[in-house]
């Protein structure tokens, strides 16, 4: 989250002052004079609920250079079929979400000038979310809180560089990467993960000919299509991150996480290479399946993958969260070459986690 200027490029910003939340509880005053006094008693004030402590220190969330909202979210989003899409190029990436059987597609481009949409899934509240700044892509079950469903917008914060959200009904921060309120009377409180993948427009569309796709009909004037944040990628160290770099893999390299005990991350240059040296997505089973998770050879053709948590980031990001993390393929800070574990395969997903 940052700035989004008129022109290509991130503008220089000044760190802001960190922000503190007063969490004070009210004092009990008692009047003084005597109980047939004339004058009148001052009223006792009941104690005021204590707020939870903060998870963060006040002086890591900082200014994004932008106003509460001044990313604006999308409240009401509308929505088109896949087939009267407007055409977009083929390798554009898209963010998939299938819940309750709907299946639907945001686009990066309008995510990036929005980051945070409100939306629901045949009655399930979801909050679909995109950090441009961390390249993170992140879907989640939006919670009910005394009745009330929370809905979400963009603070104008970061931590660690990323996207800081807050509810509207009770003003607690919520950072992307940790899906967990930080600060405010929600703070501890845990959102549940919905799978999200990113996936070329193409491959969605084909795999969901009747799936739905965002529509850049959003009610704001923004210059959808283009980036405001070009040669990001390519900066020696992440915008206001705070913390220390992994050297393992550059900083923006962008990698797949697979949270869990074991976190793992999979970077993307290496499994580019794998599939230029003619590796395929063909299991020990020998069926062959497509990049949405369906079988299309082999003895289990006709079957599909259940989407698991997996996150799409850059490194810097994943690792920043996940100091645990290893790297698929490269050896860990003590030297050891990590596998996938059968935890870490269990979340990714596998052969046998089929839907018929």
């Amino acid at each position: 989250m940052g700035v989004h200027g008129s022109t290509p490029g991130i503008r220089g910003r000044t760190v802001g002052l960190a922000v503190t939340l007063a969490l004070m509880a009210a004092a009990c005053t008692h009047s003084t004079a005597p109980p047939d006094s004339s004058s009148s008693r001052a009223s006792q004030q009941e104690p005021g609920p204590i707020a939870p402590s903060p998870l963060v220190e006040a002086d890591q969330i900082v200014s994004g250079g932008v106003p509460p909202d001044g990313i604006p979210p999308i409240d009401d989003p509308t929505f088109v079929l896949a087939t009267g899409a407007p055409k977009l190029a083929p390798q554009e990436p898209v963010i998939a979400v299938e819940i309750n059987g709907v299946s639907k597609a945001y686009p990066v481009r309008i995510m990036t000038w929005h980051e945070v949409v409100n939306d629901e899934f045949a009655g399930a509240p979801v909050l679909v979310t995109y950090c441009p700044l961390c390249n993170t892509r992140i879907a989640f079950l939006r919670p009910r809180i005394e009745g009330e469903v929370l809905d979400f917008g963009t603070s104008g914060k970061l931590y660690d560089s990323n996207l800081v959200m807050y509810d509207r009904q009770t003003m607690s921060y919520w950072p992307q990467a940790l899906g967990v309120a930080i600060t405010g009377p929600l703070t501890g409180t845990k959102l549940t993960f919905a799978p999200a993948r990113l996936l070329a427009w193409s491959d969605w569309r084909a795999a969901n000919p009747q799936g739905l796709v965002l529509s850049a009909n959003t009610g704001f004037a923004r210059a959808y299509g283009t980036n405001p944040y070009v040669g990001y990628e390519n900066a020696r160290f992440p915008f206001l991150f705070n913390g220390d770099l992994d050297p393992r893999l550059p900083a923006t390299e962008h990698v797949l996480g697979a949270p869990g005990i074991r976190p793992i991350a999979f970077s993307y240059s290496a499994l580019s290479r794998r599939a230029a040296a003619g590796e395929s997505s063909t299991n020990r089973r020998g069926t062959t399946w497509t990049i949405d998770g369906r079988g299309v050879s082999g003895p289990l053709a006709g079957s599909r993958l259940r989407a698991a948590l997996a996150i799409d980031s850059f490194w810097f990001d994943w690792a920043a969260f996940h100091p645990d993390t290893t790297v698929y393929g490269a050896p860990d800070r003590l030297g050891r070459s990590p596998r996938v574990n059968r935890s870490t395969r269990h979340s990714i997903g596998r052969p046998g986690a089929l839907d018929a």
